[in-house]
């Protein structure tokens, strides 16, 4: 029996009890013998194994991440380094065998005043939920 039948059969007996056709020994009895007990105690451990599967998970991805982390600083180290040796042969193209390694041009812009941005720059949007006001 699964604890959702337990359920409803603990219900039923509730039921039975509150309305006096069973006296409490008996519903502690019948609640007995259904390894109410046995079943809870089995769910508790389940509970406590997958607790400690979730922390054992998360500590494996928050390990996984510091990794991808140096990877990627890995990686902006070496393009730096890259672009400088570029930089200093005066070249902003270079065949390097499979590879072409080029300088590219990027300008960044930097809005100081929103309010100063005409109105064909700025991307509509719908209005959105404000869900913290909401549960405050």
């Amino acid at each position: 029996m699964n604890l959702y039948e337990m359920t409803v059969n603990a219900v039923a007996l509730y039921d039975l009890l509150t309305t006096g056709e069973i006296d409490e020994q008996t519903f502690n009895d019948t609640l007995s013998a259904m390894g109410v007990e046995e079943k809870l105690e089995s769910y508790c451990k389940v509970i406590r194994q997958l607790e400690v599967d979730a922390e054992m998970l998360k500590a494996e991805k928050d390990r996984i991440a510091k990794k991808q982390k140096t990877v990627e600083n890995s990686i902006d180290r070496m393009k730096s380094a890259v672009t400088e040796f570029l930089k200093v042969q005066g070249k902003d193209k270079e065949s390097a065998g499979t590879f072409t390694v080029a300088l590219s041009k990027s300008t960044k812009v930097n809005v100081v005043d929103e309010t100063q941005v005409p109105k064909e720059f700025l991307i509509p949007q719908e209005p959105k939920v404000d869900k913290s006001s909401i549960l405050k």
